[in-house]
């Protein structure tokens, strides 16, 4: 992966979110230390999504070891608490 310092972006910004469309992600640096990562719309876009995949299988994963064994049908009450629980 390829590295520009924060100097290098603010001088060639154009060029550099070009590069990220047509390339690979970019790392930025500061003191030499990784400090930021610039990336396509669509690569952003998709890395979002499967980060709510992840919760949302880890959610779904918690409440079902917390599911009464032998239940096999939420009734009409548990899914109303369901979606109570999810509305923020």
């Amino acid at each position: 992966m390829m590295s520009f310092t924060i100097e290098q972006l603010q001088t060639n910004f154009d060029q550099t979110i070009d590069f990220v469309k047509t390339s690979k992600p970019l790392t930025i640096t500061q003191d030499s230390q990784p400090m930021a990562m610039l990336l396509s719309f669509k690569e952003g876009s998709e890395l979002l999504r499967l980060r709510h995949v992840v919760r949302l299988e880890d959610y779904f994963a918690a409440r079902l070891k917390n599911h009464p064994q032998g239940v096999s049908e939420l009734s009409m009450d548990d899914m109303n608490k369901l979606v109570a629980e999810l509305r923020p």
